[in-house]
């Protein structure tokens, strides 16, 4: 599952917009905070139009014309296209460290942020409570507890991958006779052994690379030692295909900054929520698009 954030932006309120083709000028219509085209001269028939809310409305080939798409997108100081915010968190796994630990740990807050994040629906927060989630994230800040955990850091990007509280174990997936997965020693690939028998470790490494091969073979080398294992499927996926990929697994003392790339977007969305008075607008589904994109 991932969250999608937005906060629209008040350009179109208060007509900050870069000047309006020619060609469409008279058929522009606004209405609040939504800018959109009429071509019946009625301003309350939508058959037809094209605003800025909702861009994947299915319009009428004959009647929309690309350039105003295109005009859209770039109309505002904005460059998310009328959102004063918008971003994506996720995926689930991405989110469980930090469901854990509010779970065990109430008094470290962020109550209303679990709640977002626990929620399967689509929710809209309104500033007066994004206000109340602001200080709540603050709190978490100024009063983060003392807690151990295994961290796993892309360190080409300096990105979090994972989280582990405590001695958390991790078992990612099986293919064939071998297993994979990591704890606070580091990444691990076992081989099932025979029947009475302890599996055979195949790799164990805490600093390691991890690349492609032709046929999408994953290739993880130990930065030490320099053995590697062939596997079917990315242990971390990286973003933008982003390989190799210099990854560490560390135990440590866990620090509020380990957590922000997933309180950072909220915190952004909740201050352009408070600052242009409109909602944050939070849309949960199992897909990896961002609306920033």
């Amino acid at each position: 599952m991932y969250i999608r954030l937005f906060v629209d932006c008040n350009c179109i309120r208060y007509r900050k917009l870069k000047p309006v083709p020619e060609k469409f000028r008279p058929y522009v219509r606004f209405d609040d905070n939504i800018i959109y085209l009429d071509y019946t001269g009625e301003s309350n028939n939508t058959v037809g139009d094209h605003d800025c809310r909702n861009r994947n409305r299915e319009v009428q080939p004959e009647v929309f014309d690309p350039q105003w798409a295109e005009w859209l997108e770039n109309a505002c100081e904005h460059e998310n296209g009328f959102y004063a915010f918008s971003g994506t968190i996720g995926p689930q796994s991405r989110l469980s460290p930090l469901i854990l630990m509010l779970e065990e740990m109430p008094d470290v807050g962020l109550q209303n942020i679990l709640l977002v994040i626990n929620c399967k629906d689509n929710l809209e927060i309104m500033p007066e409570k994004a206000a109340d989630c602001l200080i709540e994230l603050y709190q978490f800040k100024s009063n983060f507890p003392h807690i151990n955990g295994t961290v796993v850091m892309d360190e080409q990007r300096g990105t979090v991958l994972d989280i582990l509280i405590y001695d958390d174990v991790k078992s990612l997936y099986a293919f064939e006779n071998c297993h994979i997965g990591y704890d606070r020693d580091g990444i691990w690939v076992t081989r099932k052994g025979l029947p009475g028998k302890l599996p055979e470790f195949l790799f164990h490494s805490s600093h390691f690379q991890q690349d492609v091969l032709p046929y999408f073979t994953i290739l993880l080398v130990d930065i030490a030692s320099g053995e590697y294992v062939e596997i079917r499927h990315p242990v971390f996926p990286m973003e933008n295909c982003s390989y190799p990929a210099d990854v560490t697994i560390n135990y440590r003392e866990l620090t509020q900054a380990d957590f922000s790339y997933l309180t950072d977007p909220f915190e952004k969305a909740f201050k352009a929520s408070v600052e242009s008075g409109n909602p944050v607008n939070i849309l949960c589904d199992n897909t990896a698009m961002d609306l920033a994109s």
